[in-house]
């Protein structure tokens, strides 16, 4: 199956009645949440049915912002960052934020941030023995 098929996720008639959703293809939105699934669906108008490739969009857009607000706001000077024709790169780390692995990313993040932790200790601990 494949996006442009028409899968069909209808919203309930009264909201919190959460078995009444019906959802078709299932798969196409991965291994989401029953609640994240639920705050998507209360985004579309609730008297008509969506199709999974809108879900499928509105992912691909939340995801596109979070990958901008973690490039712009993960550490490094704006000077280190590329955005040219709407790239999210950062010459410093050398990370790819619009195509990279989120988790490979943070990953890297965390790696990189526990490194400068650890350099600032080792100066406060030789500050402390001069």
């Amino acid at each position: 199956m494949n996006c442009s098929q028409s899968s069909k996720i209808v919203n309930p008639p009264s909201e919190g009645i959460q078995n009444s959703i019906y959802i078709v293809s299932l798969e196409r939105i991965g291994n989401m949440t029953k609640g994240r699934l639920l705050s998507i669906l209360k985004s579309f108008d609730k008297n008509k049915s969506v199709d999974v490739p809108d879900i499928i969009n509105k992912l691909e857009e939340e995801n596109q912002i979070l990958r901008k607000f973690l490039w712009l706001n993960h550490g490094c000077e704006s000077s280190c960052l590329y955005g040219d024709d709407g790239e999210m790169q950062c010459g410093r780390c050398i990370f790819d934020f619009k195509r990279g692995d989120v988790k490979k990313i943070l990953e890297k993040l965390s790696e990189k941030n526990m490194g400068e932790f650890i350099q600032i200790f080792k100066k406060i601990e030789e500050e402390k023995t001069k």
